[in-house]
């Protein structure tokens, strides 16, 4: 076919739109038909898409197809229309095609003079697993296979290189412990999962996980992460971990025999062992570090991009979030961010922001780590957030030793603090541990430690941070003051060396006993703590003392200094032999105190005091003493040194708090007399400062029940400062009191009667319905005033225009001097000092001036100010001003 022919048919071929349900689209079929060739083989490319995606959905969910175009044919012909065809794909499989693919598959399958399809052929195609004709072919070898079993989608996010090992290592002991014993993983979940869909709840995973035994909880969180199903969080795909490990069983033996070709088409290699291209890994990895070190909240460099809040902007709005977000402190650069651009990319070219931060500031965090209380979070290794020290050359670190051997000395001569003045330098949200470059030098000067220009260069280069530029104090600390004791990567953690060494031991020997430790460098580590962490050691214990006698027991006093951070969650894991230490130190010696001691201890102490005692006086003393149980020193020791009985205050004190409360309440200035004007008040607080109400009051209802107590309705009042008085809140009680229970408050419709001001509840269901914004009155409109006092208001004010009108006067000006915060409001001294600058005292009394303070008063802050503002508009507008013009 000539190229001038194949125009004008392509030309009406895209004309024609299949798949559309109408159909006047089939006109002219019949040369479509037969000049269409040329176009199917030009899209034949587009008809192999469009039968792998279908054949993959078909297979992954386990359906005959054939079945649901059988309701279209009736006389079972094998054809359906177009319509038909396109209809039971979308209905079926989900599945939308585009019009070039609509059109291809029309080409393929054979579209009729009257518009019918062959879906048996497609159905054919579809359900051929093997050629049956072809005899010598081995039918195993022709098996099509989808990539994922039964739909589930393994997670393409890939985990961080030790992870990615370590599940590596997990997978092979797995296959080797299964392999010997026999075991197949997947019927070990069958049972949980009833629909046979490959999944399983993590409880569920965890609960029936067939070993080995050297698994450890580390290694199931790691294949849990692994396995997560993204598109239903919470369960397991079992059945991809199954046969991850049957592919790595088919690698080990390609491992002993290469001569062995082992393919599996179910398993991604690549993506099993992801470590031999962990260049994306460890550019989420640096990332994420950079993240977590600098406290960066990554989404706010990208949602003002998204203003419909999607979740995807542009390519380039990623590119120049990144690289202000993170691109200086991750020193990324521009191939580094277009492999993260590629890895985030939609179909339609747009990145995905949003889970990018997400997977960021999440990096050592759980998401909802409130519903996960049993929840270990990922810790960073040791060292990866530490700030470096820049190497230098030889000649550069003999100079730079010398310099700090010569501050060092200084310091220690002069006996020089240095830590504390620069940390009041350090004035950020969170103490960052780092000054500028100017800071850093100013200091040194402030303390005497001057040094050349070309020494302080020295020392910048070796303590400033590379991505920064600030200079990291501490480090600089520490090398100069041999006598500092801040918390360095350089500290040697007991708990953590501890740890190690108990568990390199109890891997082999399954129990060893904790090592021995001293009682002062114990204590030393605990002061340390508690002076880094600036703790209050009391108020960790004395919740378990109510009579504050000073003792507690002991699994108190573990599960004490466990809240303190002695735990393994904390600062410092106490092993048994350490926490039986600190209880040996301060064991309390009168837990079972009785008030008896023996007659041999009673005659030891006098010898300890020695106090010359004969022996007849002390058998007489023991005579007097002395009963079943021993010698009662307690009674001994009140007859030597008798005290005066405490006396007993509780009923004093009881009446003079009765007295207390018994005095009567102040007056009640200005209150609502009804419930309207209660809620009046109410609103145009609520409105004009933005308030919600709900956010101070639902912390007191727990369950979400619509109730509180009236005592704590009141107390969340006085929070949100609505400044109610005493019969204000009793109406509003009175108003909204539970049917069920006369102490409490149905507060959630008070919330919704107030809220109501901004909007309706229930608008999507009457999306035609008209919301009118609550719009309270200016203070000064609702001033009532007699008829008699408006007259002379009115007659005062026509003086007063008149004379402006005359000179032409501008009032605001003058009344904008004293108004500071610009209110809109004066004080009345104010007000009139005003006036007789404007020479217009004159021409109002005193009583017209309080006429002026009452219609116009308006309160600020419990004060009684006046409203210049609507003050000044009136007079203009008597003098016939245009609005805010003289």
């Amino acid at each position: 076919m000539e190229d001038s022919q194949c125009i004008p048919i392509q030309a009406k071929a895209s004309e024609i739109n299949l798949g559309r349900g109408v159909q006047s689209r089939f006109y002219h079929i019949r040369d479509y038909h037969a000049k269409g060739r040329a176009f199917y083989n030009a899209k034949k490319t587009k008809i192999m898409d469009s039968d792998k995606s279908c054949c993959s959905r078909i297979w992954t969910k386990r359906i005959r197809v054939n079945e649901f175009f059988q309701d279209y044919d009736k006389l079972r012909s094998g054809y359906v229309s177009a319509p038909q065809f396109f209809r039971c794909l979308w209905q079926t499989l989900s599945l939308k095609f585009n019009e070039d693919e609509e059109r291809a598959l029309c080409l393929k399958y054979g579209l009729l003079d009257n518009g019918k399809i062959n879906y048996k052929s497609f159905c054919d195609v579809i359900d051929l697993n093997f050629d049956p004709k072809n005899i010598y072919a081995s039918p195993e070898l022709q098996k099509v296979v989808p990539l994922e079993y039964l739909g589930t989608i393994r997670s393409k996010r890939p985990l961080t290189v030790d992870s990615e090992s370590r599940l590596v290592g997990i997978l092979r002991r797995m296959q080797q412990f299964y392999n010997v014993r026999g075991i197949n993983l997947r019927t070990q979940y069958e049972d949980f999962d009833r629909h046979h869909r490959g999944v399983v709840s993590e409880s569920q995973f965890y609960r029936n996980f067939p070993g080995p035994i050297d698994i450890d909880e580390e290694d199931m969180k790691t294949l849990v992460e692994k396995y997560n199903d993204p598109n239903n969080p919470g369960l397991v795909n079992y059945l991809n971990l199954h046969h991850d490990v049957l592919a790595v069983h088919k690698f080990v033996l390609a491992e002993k025999d290469p001569g062995q070709n082992f393919v599996d088409r179910n398993v991604d290699m690549v993506s099993l062992f992801p470590t031999k291209d962990p260049t994306l890994s460890e550019i989420l990895d640096k990332v994420r570090v950079s993240v977590y070190k600098n406290g960066i909240r990554t989404i706010e460099f990208f949602k003002d991009h998204d203003k419909l809040r999607s979740g995807v902007i542009t390519e380039n709005q990623f590119v120049c979030g990144l690289a202000l977000a993170c691109g200086k402190e991750a020193q990324l650069s521009r191939p580094e961010i277009q492999k993260v651009v590629e890895y985030y990319r939609l179909p339609d070219g747009r990145i995905q922001y949003k889970e990018f931060c997400d997977s960021m500031e999440n990096a050592f965090n759980i998401p909802d780590l409130e519903k996960k209380p049993t929840e270990s979070v990922q810790r960073p290794l040791r060292g990866t957030l530490s700030r470096g020290l820049k190497p230098l050359s030889e000649i550069e670190e003999q100079r730079l030793c010398e310099v700090i051997n010569t501050i060092a000395d200084k310091v220690a001569t002069d006996r020089i603090m240095i830590y504390q003045y620069f940390k009041d330098y350090d004035r950020s949200k969170a103490y960052t541990r780092v000054v500028t470059p100017t800071q850093f030098a100013r200091i040194l000067h402030f303390l005497g430690l001057n040094v050349n220009n070309q020494d302080l260069l020295l020392l910048l280069n070796k303590f400033q941070d590379p991505a920064s530029g600030d200079v990291n104090y501490p480090a600089f600390v520490q090398a100069v003051d041999r006598e500092f004791v801040g918390h360095t990567i350089d500290d040697a953690d007991i708990s953590d060396q501890n740890r190690t060494n108990v568990v390199i031991q109890a891997k082999e020997d399954k129990w060893v006993e904790s090592p021995p430790v001293n009682f002062e460098e114990l204590m030393a580590r605990i002061r340390h703590i508690v002076l880094a962490n600036r703790l209050r050691v009391n108020e960790y214990f004395q919740d378990y003392d109510g009579l504050r006698s000073g003792s507690i027991s002991i699994p108190q006093f573990r599960r004490g200094l466990a809240v303190m951070g002695l735990s393994k969650l904390g600062h410092h894991d106490l092993n048994d032999n350490q926490f039986k230490q600190l209880v040996d130190y301060y064991r309390n010696p009168a837990k079972h105190n009785n008030g008896h001691i023996t007659r041999t201890q009673f005659r030891q102490a006098f010898k300890i005091l020695e106090i010359p005692v004969e022996e007849p006086e002390l058998h007489c003393l023991e005579a007097l003493y002395c009963n079943d149980v021993g010698v009662c020193y307690t009674a001994f020791l009140a007859d030597l040194e008798p005290q005066e009985p405490v006396p007993f205050m509780y009923v004093k004190r009881m009446e003079e708090l009765r007295l207390t409360n018994c005095k009567q309440a102040l007056p009640e200035q200005r209150a609502k007399s009804d419930l309207e004007s209660v809620f009046l008040k109410i609103k145009t607080k609520v409105c004009k400062e933005r308030l919600r109400v709900y956010e101070f009051m639902k912390d007191y209802d727990k369950l979400r029940s619509g109730r509180m107590l009236k005592t704590s309705f009141r107390r969340a009042l006085n929070l949100a400062r609505l400044d109610l008085l005493e019969s204000e809140v009793a109406m509003l009680e009175d108003k909204y009191q539970s049917g069920c229970d006369p102490d409490f408050v149905e507060y959630l419709r008070f919330c919704q009667e107030i809220e109501s001001i901004f909007t309706k509840d229930h608008l999507e269901k009457s999306p035609l319905e008209e919301v009118e914004q609550f719009k309270p009155d200016e203070e000064w409109t609702v001033t009532e005033l007699s008829a008699d006092e408006e007259e002379k208001l009115n007659c005062c004010l026509l003086r007063i225009a008149e004379k402006v009108r005359k000179h032409q006067m501008q009032l605001f000006p003058l009344f904008e001097d004293y108004d500071r915060v610009h209110n809109g409001a004066v004080s009345q001294s104010q007000f009139r000092r005003v006036l007789m600058e404007l020479e217009l005292a004159s021409l109002a009394s005193d009583t017209d001036v309080k006429l002026i303070w009452r219609k116009y008063q308006m309160q600020v802050g419990g004060r009684t100010d006046v409203n210049y503002i609507a003050f000044c508009e009136k007079v203009c507008d008597l003098a016939g001003f245009e609005y805010r013009k003289p």
